[in-house]
């Protein structure tokens, strides 16, 4: 990475913001499962994430950015430094940044030390106590680089804990984008849809969910190497540890088609993503190939 490029993080200090989803939505009768109630919940959530003292760091260079992290989350002076993802998409991933407190051991941390945000967003859901910081690192060109990380990076990771991006592929070809929440796309897509299979595609686990009739789907023959007809709606689980739903959009879709068409594209994926043991993300390495 370039180290004088400028970037920052913004610091997240232990906070209860799920409790306090969930304490709203309880108060105003609110339901993620009611499309009607979606601008109501998000006008909340926007509410208490300004309550929250999330803050964005001024501007580093690559090379001073660890160091202004730590000073911002040490408590102590015996620490060890952590990293986990967050939440990837076609272009960028997050990370969340937090020390293991050993001064702590003999006396357990307790759910007032939880910091809910880190812990909600990470895709091994790992309880995560203390402060932390999130940053951000783009590959819309290939190239893993930090990047500067604003407010509307930090509302893309919360939405993305109770709203889901899932793509419809139809018999002709169209492709549509569907937002839905939780791990129920029935809700919004109708029951007409069953849950058919997952297969991993390059890395990424596809949940299908098929409103079969005659008509060949090319598309999903394609991505499957199966022959499903009719619509087709896929959603994402996270990689590695599939605990979470990520947001799946047709440009993901259009990207792995055009490793698939070309053999030396697919083969350069198959053997990175064999070999990589750091940076967990498939969309790194279908973006960096499909270029």
């Amino acid at each position: 990475m370039d180290e004088n490029k400028l970037t920052n993080f913004i610091h997240i200090p232990i906070n209860k913001f799920y409790k306090e989803v969930e304490d709203m939505l309880y108060d105003e009768d609110y339901s993620f499962y009611n499309i009607n109630d979606w601008n109501k919940i998000n006008y909340n959530i926007d509410q208490i994430l300004k309550k929250n003292n999330f803050t964005t760091s001024d501007l580093y260079n690559n090379n001073d950015l660890l160091d202004n992290m730590i000073i911002k989350i040490r408590k102590h002076e015996v620490i060890e430094g952590n990293t986990i993802l967050l939440y990837a998409d076609d272009d960028n991933m997050y990370e969340f940044v937090y020390i293991n407190d050993y001064s702590n051991r003999e006396n357990l941390h307790t759910y007032d030390d939880t910091n809910e945000l880190g812990s909600i967003s990470n895709i091994n859901l790992d309880i995560v106590y203390g402060d932390g910081c999130i940053v951000k690192i783009n590959y819309s060109d290939g190239i893993l680089k930090n990047d500067v990380i604003n407010n509307d990076d930090l509302i893309k990771i919360i939405y993305n804990n109770f709203y889901h991006i899932g793509v419809l592929i139809s018999p002709n070809n169209e492709i549509i984008e569907i937002t839905y929440t939780s791990d129920i796309p029935n809700k919004i897509i109708g029951d007409g849809f069953i849950k058919y299979k997952t297969i991993d595609v390059l890395g990424l686990t596809l949940l299908l969910y098929v409103e079969k009739t005659d008509e060949e789907n090319r598309i999903i023959k394609k991505i499957t190497n199966e022959m499903i007809n009719g619509r087709v709606f896929i959603t994402l689980l996270c990689p590695k540890t599939n605990k979470r739903i990520w947001n799946i959009t047709k440009e993901t879709i259009q990207n792995i088609i055009k490793i698939i068409d070309d053999n030396k594209k697919f083969e350069n994926t198959i053997n990175e993503l064999e070999k990589d043991e750091k940076i967990n993300n498939p969309f790194f390495f279908i973006k960096k190939n499909c270029l």
